[in-house]
């Protein structure tokens, strides 16, 4: 192990807060620890005495967060999302009303069918 190292959740874990009806990432924290692996190397007299370690080489983070401007945004984005489940729902029962209507059309129509109406007068 190294000496002096402790690792903290809150600086070290990778995170991504997203949003819960879009989906949009609201924060992200990328970290990495890059690391190399030490260990005896018996013809090398710098490696001869080393144990096998796994030493921490490079680390680094990146961040995000959502602007101002793109959190403005979002919420013209929820409401089209909640206005789309009603427009949804109203285009079904309109296609379901439609259907119906034409299957009255159609079996009304056969019903009174005769065969001496003359199509064109």
């Amino acid at each position: 192990a190294v000496v002096g190292m402790n690792p903290d959740a809150e600086h070290h874990q990778f995170y991504m807060d997203m949003a819960e009806v879009t989906s949009v990432p609201l924060a992200v924290r990328g970290r990495m620890q890059l690391n190399i692996l030490m260990q005896t190397v018996p013809d090398i007299d710098m490696f001869k005495n080393i144990s096998w370690t796994v030493m921490p080489m490079m680390w680094f983070s990146q961040e995000a967060d959502l602007t101002p401007e793109l959190a403005s945004q979002m919420g013209v984005l929820v409401g089209l999302v909640n206005w789309g489940r009603w427009v949804l729902l109203g285009g079904g029962v309109v296609g379901v009303l439609l259907v119906l209507l034409g299957l009255v059309l159609h079996f009304r129509g056969t019903l009174r069918t005769n065969d001496d109406d003359r199509l064109l007068h």
